[in-house]
């Protein structure tokens, strides 16, 4: 049986009692609240939570901050719908879970899960939120051109071999690809990652892609509904 998470929980005073923090207690892991963070050497945190509002300096100094002291700690960042439009840029400094101040105990134990496998985690309110506003994009996300390229034929279903086929690729390098979509679009089957293709305008008519998903067995690194 595996250790549980370390993980730090940074809620102002006045927040001490936060439903959030009432849910993470739930969680099976060992969690601490505090007032504020003091990265060191020596910290074995495995994840650290925390609300970028609730931040004096800067988010992008304090998250590359402490990240250069504990490189191994994953980082969380609290969001509500409204703030959606912040998670590029936190995205980029390294964070790579947004959840939002409602999350159940469930969702979150699945971001633990999703984190710690490699993907990037967004809850449910925060993706609809973010895929919804018309300044999202997918080089928002971080996809490259032949990630978006890749990314749209597997959401029309195409295998692997067929997409190699198509764009004159070996398959280890589509798989590599594939991957790299998976982690940062937080994508856990063909199913959500079609329908992140789609509220990110990669499955409009002028791509070609009107061809609804089918049952099939699921590629490798994804897992069906």
């Amino acid at each position: 049986m595996s250790d549980p998470l370390s993980i730090v929980c940074i809620l102002p005073d006045e927040a001490k009692n936060d439903f959030l923090a009432e849910r993470l207690a739930l969680t099976d892991s060992d969690v601490t609240i505090a007032a504020n963070f003091q990265p060191n050497i020596r910290n074995k945190t495995d994840i650290l939570i925390f609300r970028p509002a609730d931040l004096v300096q800067a988010v992008a100094e304090t998250v590359r901050n402490w990240q250069n002291v504990c490189s191994g700690m994953c980082l969380f960042a609290v969001l509500g719908e409204q703030e959606a439009e912040s998670i590029p840029s936190l995205f980029q400094s390294g964070v790579v879970a947004f959840i939002h101040p409602a999350a159940s105990v469930d969702e979150l134990k699945a971001s633990f899960t999703v984190v710690k496998a490699g993907g990037v985690y967004f809850s449910k309110a925060i993706a609809a939120a973010l895929f919804s506003s018309s300044g999202q994009t997918a080089a928002g996300l971080g996809l490259t051109p032949r990630e978006q390229e890749i990314m749209q034929l597997l959401a029309v279903n195409m295998s692997n071999k067929d997409i190699a086929r198509k764009l004159d690729l070996s398959v280890r390098t589509v798989e590599t690809h594939r991957m790299n979509i998976r982690k940062k679009t937080g994508a856990r089957n063909r199913r959500s990652l079609a329908n992140i293709a789609e509220k990110l305008g990669l499955m409009g008519e002028e791509y070609g892609f009107r061809k609804p998903l089918a049952r099939r067995p699921a590629a490798s690194g994804f897992h069906e509904d």
